[in-house]
């Protein structure tokens, strides 16, 4: 949010909940909305001028919500939803909270370096994940099998979760900053 070519920012502490992937879950955003709210309108303070910053990056002004899956044992599973907004997640958590949806692609995604597919079929989602860029000889590619009835359950609560904290946030904050925006 600040202006092309300026160099640091000024520093914002960090948001007083824990962080998980670089990010603060849902789960542990519950009962401590007014902090994460706080935490971006600390953000907004900082930011250009209001008129000025809404009119040459409202488009880009945006915060990302990505969906984690955690797994026992293992790195969580990050699913990006690249320029992810609380649309782009509810979507996805949506399809994932479906107990029964026809077999399909969920997710097919690929970045640099980084690339996840998620399928579902009838009793299970299957996710790869690998880095396409790397010689083959050096990937480690990760394939995981999710049960869909347990997976269904989670991306429901998940889904309440996501909405009652996107819903006390665009409250408190005043402004929603996790949507994208509206078409002129």
């Amino acid at each position: 949010m600040l202006e092309h070519g300026t160099s640091d920012g000024p520093r914002i502490d960090p948001v007083p909940l824990p962080n998980h992937v670089g990010a603060v879950t849902t789960a542990d955003a519950l009962g401590h909305e007014d902090a994460l709210a706080a935490h971006y309108r600390r953000i907004l303070d900082v930011a250009p001028p209001r008129e000025r910053w809404r009119r040459d990056r409202a488009r880009f002004a945006r915060f990302d919500v990505d969906l984690v899956i955690g797994i026992a044992g293992e790195h969580p599973l990050q699913i990006d939803m690249f320029g992810g907004t609380v649309l782009a997640a509810t979507e996805l958590l949506g399809q994932l909270a479906d107990p029964a949806p026809p077999d399909d692609i969920l997710y097919d995604n690929l970045d640099q370096g980084w690339a996840l597919r998620m399928t579902a079929v009838a009793e299970e989602v299957f996710t790869l994940e690998w880095d396409w860029e790397r010689p083959l000889d050096e990937d480690t590619p990760r394939a995981l099998r999710f049960p869909r009835p347990l997976l269904a359950a989670q991306a429901r609560d998940a889904l309440r979760r996501l909405e009652h904290v996107h819903g006390a946030l665009v409250r408190t904050v005043g402004t929603d900053l996790w949507m994208p925006p509206r078409r002129q």
